[in-house]
């Protein structure tokens, strides 16, 4: 079985427990970013299989799992592109393979727009650059000011194991409860709200634009 360890690595002053694990550091790897509101540990169950040919890492964004959540972090997804950089960059990847989920997929096109020439490959899963996106029903409330801290203080643990459920029929109850948990933190609560509202038009735009130009993938 693979062993998975995990480093505690520090971007721009934000704290990130990173979960490593795989083959020997070759300078490339598996990069695994998470959603809303997940955290790297949650892909766990898919590095082991991978980890059997290659080095996998999949760090705890900012605001969400083990990582910093201060109320003064930069929640944009410039920000979180730089985040991700600096842990490929503090790990000595030189080629990085991108598997996204969620939020999970503007976070890693943003830095992969940025790093066209460390990008080994891109692998999304429910994301994209969400372009001309309908937000969700959830997101909708969550971008509106005052209304979204409100409705995300009122959020109890059953209130939130209610809509989880009823939004995804056919999700395992353990993986219910483990989202669930992830979401409770007030400071996760609040990288939700703000992470939501400033994922604008504009900056997805950006996103696409770039990568159209620099990457080929």
């Amino acid at each position: 079985m693979t062993a998975f360890q995990t480093r505690h690595l520090v971007v721009n002053g934000v704290h990130s427990p990173v979960l490593i694990g795989g083959t020997e550091a070759t300078g490339e790897a598996v990069v695994f970013v998470h959603g809303n509101p997940d955290a790297g540990s949650d892909w766990e169950p898919l590095m082991k299989h991978v980890a059997e040919f290659a080095a996998v890492v999949a760090p705890d964004m900012p605001g969400f799992g083990g990582a910093d959540k201060d109320a003064a972090q930069d929640y944009t997804l410039a920000a979180y592109g730089a985040h991700l950089g600096g842990v490929i960059d503090q790990l000595g990847i030189g080629r990085v393979h991108l598997v996204a989920h969620d939020f999970g997929g503007p976070f890693a096109l943003t830095w992969a727009a940025a790093n066209p020439g460390k990008v080994a490959s891109v692998t999304l899963i429910n994301t994209g650059v969400l372009l001309d996106y309908r937000w969700h029903r959830l997101a909708r409330v969550w971008r509106i000011p005052v209304v979204a801290e409100l409705f995300m203080r009122a959020t109890t643990r059953r209130a939130a194991r209610f809509v989880i459920r009823h939004d995804n029929p056919g999700l395992p109850q353990e993986w219910v409860n483990r989202i669930v948990e992830h979401l409770l933190p007030a400071g996760t609560k609040r990288a939700v709200r703000r992470v939501v509202a400033r994922m604008n038009s504009s900056a997805t735009t950006g996103i696409r634009q770039t990568l159209a130009s620099r990457c080929h993938l």
